[in-house]
């Protein structure tokens, strides 16, 4: 389990971590040992005393349940937008020229965000930002992706689905 509070996108180490034994009908599904966990990064942050499962990491168990999409970083070039999302959010992608000779286009409706890890680990880029971890079709993915060469791309948060009445 967490030993102490943890951020999203914090790689996650031995000194992160405290051995407990839980009786096995309260051992949560996807329960990962620190062997298993190593040094991989939180897709969300953790509150000390959480055990961490498979579903906490970036990983390919990110897209668990989301048949058919692929796991898409896209570098969103203004970093205080980025604050503002957290794993789970739905967000349309929008894509704008960056000379204002063309109009801005939606890219993709309803994309649910994976992950948004801190804006330490989104590396160097010259044109700033911050990393975003999508969910996206693979034809969206590679629209995106090709958009992303030649217009900045930006978001707008959606609607997100209403609960279901019990």
């Amino acid at each position: 389990m967490a030993a102490t509070d943890l951020p999203a996108g914090a790689e996650v180490g031995p000194d992160d971590l405290r051995a407990v034994h839980w009786p096995s009908p309260l051992v949560p599904a996807g329960a990962l040992s620190a062997e298993e966990i190593g040094d991989r990064r939180l897709a969300s942050a953790i509150r000390a005393g959480e055990p961490l499962t498979d579903v906490r990491l970036v990983s390919p168990a990110l897209l668990e349940g989301r048949a058919g999409e692929v796991a898409v970083p896209v570098r969103i070039p203004d970093g205080a937008v980025v604050a503002l999302l957290r794993p789970g959010d739905l967000i349309d992608l929008i894509a704008a020229d960056p000379t204002g000779a063309a109009p801005a286009r939606r890219l993709a409706a309803g994309v649910v965000v994976l992950a948004v890890p801190p804006p330490d680990a989104s590396g160097a880029s010259a044109i700033g930002g911050r990393l975003v971890l999508l969910a996206l079709s693979p034809d969206a993915a590679r629209s995106v992706a090709e958009t992303a060469v030649t217009s900045v791309i930006s978001v707008t948060l959606a609607a997100q689905p209403a609960a279901a009445d019990p």
